[in-house]
């Protein structure tokens, strides 16, 4: 009942288009969710990031999650995570990036996930890098190991189903 009251005064509204979520919807609406701009990367190995990185580095693979627009619905999303302090969105946005990630053949051979390092400047400023909250929930829905900043290392067991 507290919870019902709370949202009557303060309403969980979309990240992505500033609507009230309703009963079961978290962090995006339904319909935002259905028009999230997925590249389906991780299906393909012969993608546009890896192109960017052929040559330059010695890759396997490499994928994004999400076409970026400028002032599209992934911006928003960025922007209420890195400027707004919602880490949730991380998360989120991770555990349903991990969950593709996981069935995709094309990603077997990972081990450890390594989010970008935030510069020290940046991280002080903001209070936590943005990323690591995606990465740590990438790591987990895939059974893999973390390492933050190249140091410390998480470990999440492969299960054996």
């Amino acid at each position: 009942m507290f919870h019902d009251l709370l949202d009557l005064f303060y309403p969980k509204i979309c990240n992505c288009c500033s609507r009230e979520l309703s009963g079961k919807e978290k962090i995006i609406c339904t319909t935002c969710l259905h028009k999230l701009p997925l590249t389906d990367f991780h299906l393909n190995n012969e993608n546009a990031v890896k192109k960017v990185f052929s040559g330059r580095l010695d890759i396997e693979n490499a994928a994004a999650f999400l076409y970026f627009r400028k002032k599209g619905m992934v911006q928003e999303l960025i922007h209420n995570l890195k400027y707004r302090g919602h880490r949730e969105i991380g998360q989120y946005l991770g555990n349903r990036y991990g969950e593709l990630l996981a069935g995709s053949s094309q990603f077997n051979f990972i081990e450890t996930v390594i989010p970008v390092p935030l510069h020290p400047k940046k991280l002080k400023f903001r209070g936590f890098n943005q990323v690591e909250g995606f990465g740590k929930a990438i790591a987990k829905n895939s059974k893999l190991s973390m390492k933050i900043s190249f140091g410390k290392k998480i470990n999440h067991p492969k299960s054996n189903s």
